[in-house]
């Protein structure tokens, strides 16, 4: 492929492709000690935890080699694509490019952002396509953020006499937010939403393993982590308005309808 973003895993193609010295020089090359986080959260002894950390690896060899995970992206010059498989509804789907991780505060805007637009509870799509105008059955935002770049997509399921209205309800209301951006009370309700998923997430110690070793992992250190809830205090209105202003423009949309 020419892009690793499209390369299919799993396929009788892929799998066959599989030998065990491929999976040999895998191990060799990536499971080494030096590209691995360990994180322990819990109720523990620090210098407890450190001494057994001693004992348990201090004679595995830490050599290892660092390769930096360079993207094969290459977009598409189609921006517009239908794929018919005679199935009783339509799968729309809208995207486009948005910020990376290494734009922090921009970074946490655009999560804001993709749940006030199609979130779980009382979101803008959801709003105007569902509850307004009866078009969709699914309606959902979602953004994702690496190193190198970022991408959201906008998704409905919807009737196929709909798919026309609903493709255009949904330009609409992107168009809408970068125009106007979003409303004090639209900012600061997504907000608590997310304070409280965080706080119930919080209760899982293996969450908070996880959530800590990604972090770092992607060279972030744990003091990242502990700021979170400030970063998501800084978020604005006007930085999220700049986003849309920035993202939102409709000849830059990648579209694709499933029918």
């Amino acid at each position: 492929e020419k892009s690793n973003l499209l390369s299919r895993e799993g396929s009788r193609t892929s799998l066959g492709k599989i030998s065990r010295s491929r999976i040999n020089r895998w191990y060799n090359r990536y499971y080494q000690p030096g590209n691995m986080v360990l994180t322990i959260v819990g109720d523990i002894e620090f210098n407890e935890i450190t001494d057994i950390c001693s004992r348990l690896f201090s004679e595995i060899n830490g050599k290892t080699e660092k390769y930096e995970q360079i993207p094969l992206i290459e977009t598409s010059h189609k921006h517009f694509s239908k794929t018919r498989k005679n199935i009783s509804q339509s799968i729309i789907q809208i995207g486009g490019w948005g910020c990376s991780t290494k734009q922090p505060e921009q970074n946490t805007a655009f999560y804001v952002l993709s749940e006030i637009l199609g979130g779980d509870t009382d979101s803008l799509l959801f709003n105007h396509l569902r509850e307004e105008q009866g078009l969709a059955y699914t309606v959902d935002f979602s953004f994702s953020s690496y190193q190198q770049f970022g991408y959201w997509a906008a998704v409905a399921i919807v009737d196929k006499k709909n798919e026309k209205l609903a493709l255009r309800s949904i330009k609409n209301v992107l168009e809408k937010t970068k125009s106007n951006g979003i409303s004090d009370y639209e900012l600061q309700k997504m907000k608590n939403y997310i304070r409280g998923l965080r706080l119930q997430e919080e209760e899982s110690l293996l969450n908070q393993a996880i959530t800590i070793s990604n972090l770092i992992a992607n060279g972030w250190e744990y003091e990242y982590y502990l700021q979170r809830d400030k970063r998501l205090q800084n978020v604005s209105k006007d930085i999220i308005h700049n986003l849309a202003e920035e993202y939102f423009h409709s000849q830059n949309y990648f579209t694709h309808i499933l029918t």
